[in-house]
């Protein structure tokens, strides 16, 4: 699980260093988690259901003026 938690981490912090590159041409980029969700990679083991889990990440494709270089967690800004 190390290896997994480690290259979350990397991929949010490039998120954030895309988000600064990217300021200029007015493209937003965000980082998010969907939560423990009940699928196949969890063994069916998640609280969550995969539309709730999808949630965050449909907000943030669809949604306006939501900022950029942020982690999200439950439709939320979220620190990491």
């Amino acid at each position: 699980m190390g290896a997994y938690r480690v290259s979350k981490s990397a991929l949010i912090a490039f998120s954030v260093v895309l988000a600064q590159q990217l300021k200029d041409k007015q493209i937003d980029v965000n980082a998010c988690c969907p939560g423990y969700c009940n699928t196949d990679m969890t063994k069916h083991m998640g609280r969550l259901s995969p539309e709730e889990g999808a949630k965050t990440p449909v907000l943030l494709a669809l949604g306006d003026d939501l900022g950029s270089g942020n982690f999200w967690f439950e439709e939320k800004i979220t620190p990491w």
